[in-house]
């Protein structure tokens, strides 16, 4: 049998005995292979070069801020994005405010929500941004000073005290509007010209000094309250002397005096009006 018949020959009996014929690679019938195809040729879609082309958003919530108690705080979330350009859906969410504050974001679904700053803080916002799979975060801190006023000083009232006394200042009704502490400075700005006297605790709210001479003391007291000194406020102490009290007594009584003596007439004028200045010094020398 030839060698082109015996390959026919094997086919026919194949067939007849329901058998698949085998056929060598030289045999090849040119019918593609059933398979993986990396090579981009034969499939519609080749699944094997196809990865998940979604990726995550990205959430920019803005540069952190400052402000004011009082300020209306814009914020600002419009430079999040999505890589493959879908739509992205932005949520804000307050995570941490000052004590005994009330505020509350208005408008947290848009890229754009603002708040009222009710207190001196840290406020911290945090963005959520989606794309309808997936979320990115983003926070923002905002940093709000409450405003300084300027404290007052209050040195207290006048006083009228004896030569020699101490003399207790008082600064206790200074405040500062803020609530805050408050540092005291005072200074004897005037003095009776021989005295010396000088302040004790001159740096709290309560000093004291020593009226040694007779005169007219003025002290002035500026509070502070860390950032801001107040306007001054000054207090006149008098001190007068026993001399002094004993003046005024024996006037009173040398008009006594020259009432009881001069009994005609006007006791107070007239002659009474000359004599009372010789009365007074008669009855001075007399108490000495």
């Amino acid at each position: 049998m030839s060698r082109f018949l015996a390959p026919a020959v094997a086919m026919l009996v194949a067939c007849s005995t329901g058998l698949t014929p085998l056929l060598t690679e030289e045999e090849d019938t040119g019918i593609p292979p059933v398979g993986p195809d990396d090579t981009g040729i034969g499939e519609p879609i080749d699944t094997a070069d196809t990865a998940d082309a979604n990726l995550d958003p990205v959430a920019d919530a803005g540069q952190d801020q400052t402000g004011t108690v009082g300020d209306v705080i814009q914020l600002d979330g419009s430079a999040s994005f999505d890589p493959d350009g879908d739509e992205v859906g932005f949520l804000w969410e307050m995570m941490a405010k000052p004590a005994s504050s009330n505020s509350t974001l208005i408008n947290f679904r848009r890229a754009d929500p603002e708040f009222y700053a009710d207190r001196g803080g840290t406020y911290t916002v945090q963005l959520i941004v989606d794309d309808g799979l997936l979320t990115a975060t983003d926070e923002v801190d905002v940093v709000i000073e409450a405003p300084n006023d300027v404290p007052v000083a209050d040195a207290g009232p006048d006083q009228a005290v004896s030569m020699g006394d101490t003399v207790q200042l008082n600064g206790d009704l200074s405040y500062d509007p803020d609530g805050g502490t408050l540092s005291y400075q005072w200074t004897l700005t005037s003095q009776p010209t021989s005295a010396t006297a000088s302040l004790t605790a001159a740096n709290s709210p309560l000093p004291r000094f020593t009226a040694a001479v007779a005169g007219t003391y003025v002290a002035e007291l500026v509070v502070n309250d860390g950032t801001f000194d107040s306007a001054p406020d000054t207090v006149r102490v008098v001190a007068q002397s026993d001399d002094d009290g004993d003046c005024l007594t024996c006037t009173a009584a040398a008009r006594q005096e020259l009432h009881r003596r001069l009994t005609l007439g006007n006791a107070a004028s007239g002659p009474g009006l000359v004599l009372l200045p010789l009365l007074v010094f008669f009855w001075q020398r007399k108490i000495d």
